[in-house]
């Protein structure tokens, strides 16, 4: 026996339009015709390349079904490309296309005569199939069943993809507004229609409330109706209203033991229905308690419907596949929000305003269909929705709008019912949701709570101490969606209206007491900025930036928020970000001068750190003022020959030299060595940031062995010291290559140029301007010794930088 026979017909077509083509294959089937299609003969593990290649060469004719899919599908084409070759002219209907859809051909599709079944009733576009691929009139043989009888044997036929359900009880209109989802209703249809396995029937949406759950379920129905003879729609929350649904559901379909007196036998009997039935949906909405859905789900090892769940849950226990839905992107909320204001966006201040409330409002959809509500009820325009939600965001998300039906609660009313159901049951979890709501929303680090657990009061610290305890606490929180965790990060998120919601349901004495908790706890694990820290600093550095905000917010003045502040400004210093480290290192100061008094060390360190800020800002003004308050503060209180007081001197080193003051820049360096030399030795790394400084001050009066014997100094501390990939090191190699290129060196420069610039990226990454500067040098260097298309490259690559930095 040949193990491939030919075929009559190659059914191809675009995966948005299958059903059309197995109700395509059917009919032919039952006809005696012989098909191939992919749905049905392709199966797992196959090469889909030499499938599709075996597929056309094996059939006499290949079918193509016409939409708008498959026509803008890249790989239909080869598909009927193959059989149009055999068969140009279309003297021997090789090539036979179905239009299902409102589609033009174009092209050589545009020559060829189509069947076409667009808008035809069943019986109609069987008699037109039949005739087109006769190529005579086709005079139907007799009526047959119509698709869905409730026979699960094989002959049971396809439905009619032009039919309408014959069952609709779905409570919601289509929602006009609905926008994007495209790949998430894409992979829900995908997940139902390509597995066997009884478990793959039953897809959950899981998601925060407001997230869009039910409408995107709904869309789904509306989208797929034609697929399906019965679509069914129940609310999920109560076993008594499933109970009350499944009866009425029994009577509509007028199920066999519909009439039981007993309501759990007429449960069963319709569970029994949808085991035995085909093409019916079952949507089940607010599906939260999952093991009480549980036993309401048909049972059976073979099932030909589909069930969709709407819940919050995140954990399903295996009844269900889960596909989390997340909240919309930019471009997505900016669209749906437009649509919603019945606006096109065309008026530039119009989407201007749309992306910043989407922005705002975190991409849920909930809230932007309340925004857009407010907008439509109240003739606003979307600029004066954004003001209004700065200042009255509590009341705006109180307000759902009178003229909504489908979702009547509120995005603050429906998310405070669930924070109220969580601090019922555990006030560890609310604790945690609390703490959590005055962090930065994403990546919030779990080992951030539990090793700083003694500082978040009564009820979650006893529960951070114990790794047991802390996962009861959190699955309460992902059973409502509250918090979402990752397992791979061991990281939590919660969304920014959860937040938002949160904090308006505490009183200012409330709120300020978990400010204070999170200022601790964040004060703690951030460390001091220095390079081998940055990439701690980085993992926390979202949220030391939301506490730096609430201490300035809640005017917080306390030992934690001073230490903070210090360390953030100093990682900040070091990333070569001025203007921020200003702002941190003045409130620290701020705070050091009200908690320590003038006279303290944290004072004085404040001081002397904002002066740098300054200097790097070229504010010499400012900064030597505050290096001469330093300077008398250290005379009194701890003597003038203190390491300190050196680094302070050095300081005004560099200020002078910034100046072109070269006498009195070289004095305060010699002084700051001096007194490196009798407290901490001249092998120190202090003292090596002064032989630097002296190497540039040489090098400015073009002292240029001077400058070498100072910079080599540096050098050979900080390799000593750092080693080779250190900032400091690489920061000395681009000094001394400019030395050399000043003395036309050029050889010597570059290679030093090329080592610091590699250090520096590694180290400190592309966008550090230390990096910015090595990379224009280097460039500058390479023009003018002709090597023009690496400059080039070079200063492309920089430009990139900077517009990526300031856009």
């Amino acid at each position: 026996m040949d193990p491939n026979p030919v075929k009559d017909f190659f059914i191809s077509y675009n995966k948005a339009d299958r059903a059309w083509a197995e109700w395509i294959g059917w009919q032919l089937e039952q006809e005696r015709y012989t098909c191939i299609l992919q749905a049905w003969d392709f199966r797992p593990g196959d090469n889909f390349v030499l499938s599709m290649h075996s597929a056309a060469s094996q059939a006499q004719r290949t079918i193509a079904v016409f939409s708008p899919d498959y026509l803008t599908a890249l790989y239909t084409q080869p598909e009927w490309i193959a059989a149009f070759v055999q068969d140009p002219t279309d003297k021997d209907g090789k090539l036979l296309p179905v239009r299902v859809c409102e589609c033009k051909p174009k092209g050589v599709l545009a020559a060829i005569v189509y069947i076409d079944l667009f808008k035809l009733d069943e019986t109609t576009a069987r008699d037109a199939l039949l005739a087109g691929v006769k190529r005579t009139r086709a005079k139907p043989t007799g009526p047959l069943p119509f698709p869905g009888a409730t026979s699960l044997t094989p002959k049971s036929p396809i439905s009619f993809p032009g039919n309408w359900p014959e069952v609709w009880e779905v409570p919601y209109r289509r929602n006009i507004f609905f926008t994007g989802r495209v790949e998430l209703l894409e992979r829900l249809y995908n997940e139902l229609t390509t597995h066997n396995k009884t478990m793959a029937l039953t897809q959950a949406i899981s998601g925060l409330s407001g997230i869009g759950k039910t409408q995107t379920a709904l869309e789904y129905a509306y989208r797929h109706q034609h697929e399906y003879r019965y679509v069914l729609w129940t609310t999920a929350d109560t076993a008594e209203g499933l109970s009350v649904s499944y009866a009425k559901f029994a009577e509509l379909l007028q199920v066999s033991g519909r009439d039981e007196k007993d309501q759990q036998r007429t449960i069963q009997a319709f569970k029994r229905w949808l085991a035995h039935q085909r093409d019916w949906l079952l949507v089940l909405d607010n599906a939260d308690d999952v093991l009480m859905v549980r036993d309401f789900l048909p049972d059976g090892p073979y099932m030909n419907g589909h069930i969709i769940l709407t819940t919050r849950a995140q954990a399903l226990g295996g009844i269900a596949n889960a596909i989390d839905i997340e909240k919309m992107g930019k471009e997505e909320g900016v669209q749906f929000l437009l649509k919603r204001v019945r606006r096109n966006g065309s008026i530039s201040t119009e989407r201007v305003a749309a992306e910043a409330i989407v922005q705002e409002l975190d991409g849920l959809p909930l809230a932007l269909d309340q925004a857009g509500a407010y907008v439509e009820e109240t003739g606003c325009s979307l600029a004066t929705y954004l003001k209004f939600y700065e200042t009255r965001h509590k009341d705006l998300l109180e307000r759902r709008g009178r003229l909504v039906r489908d979702h009547p609660d509120a995005v603050a009313t429906t998310w405070s019912i669930s924070i109220q159901k969580v601090e019922k049951e555990n006030l560890a979890s609310i604790a945690l949701l609390k703490l959590c709501a005055f962090l930065a929303p994403d990546a919030i680090q779990e080992e951030m709570i539990v090793e700083r657990a003694r500082y978040l009061g009564k009820e979650l610290s006893l529960v951070a101490a114990d790794a047991f305890l802390l996962n009861e606490a959190m699955g309460l929180l992902r059973r409502y969606s509250l918090a979402k965790r990752n397992q791979e990060t061991n990281t939590l998120s919660l969304h920014r209206l959860v937040q938002v919601v949160l904090r308006d349901g505490m009183d200012n004495e409330e709120q300020r007491r978990w400010v204070e908790r999170a200022v601790w706890m964040v004060s703690e694990v951030f460390p001091v900025g220095d390079y081998e820290n940055w990439e701690q600093c980085r993992r926390y550095l979202p949220h030391a930036q939301i506490c730096i905000e609430l201490i300035k917010q809640y005017r917080i003045e306390s030992e934690e928020a001073s230490y903070l502040l210090y360390n953030v400004g100093y990682y900040f210093y070091q990333q070569g970000d001025y203007k921020r480290a200003e702002e941190c290192y003045v409130s620290n100061l701020e705070i050091c001068q009200k908690i320590f008094g003038f006279e303290h060390d944290s004072t004085r360190e404040a001081m002397h750190e904002l002066g740098k800020s300054y200097y790097e800002q070229e504010k010499y003004k400012e900064a030597e003022a505050l290096y001469k308050q330093v300077i008398e503060l250290d005379e009194k209180i701890r003597g003038l020959e203190h390491c300190d007081t050196a680094a302070t001197l050095h300081e005004l080193g560099r200020l002078h030299l910034a100046q072109k003051k070269y006498e009195e820049a070289e004095t305060f360096y010699k002084q700051a060595l001096e007194i490196y030399e009798k407290t901490i030795g001249l092998e120190h790394p202090f003292a090596a940031i002064t032989l630097h400084e002296l190497g540039r001050l040489y090098h400015a009066q073009e002292k240029y062995k001077e400058s070498e014997e100072f910079y080599k100094q540096a050098l050979k501390i900080y390799e000593k010291t750092y080693g080779l990939e250190h900032p400091f090191t690489a920061n000395t190699l681009h000094e001394l290559g400019r030395l050399y290129q000043d003395q036309e060196k050029n050889k010597e420069a570059e290679a030093l140029y090329k080592q610091a610039l590699e250090i520096k990226e590694k180290t400190q990454g592309l966008e550090h301007l230390d990096t910015i500067n090595t990379t224009k040098f280097y460039a500058s260097l390479l023009y003018k010794t002709n090597y023009i298309s690496q400059a080039k490259k070079l200063l492309a690559r920089v430009n990139l930088t900077l517009d990526d930095l300031y856009s």
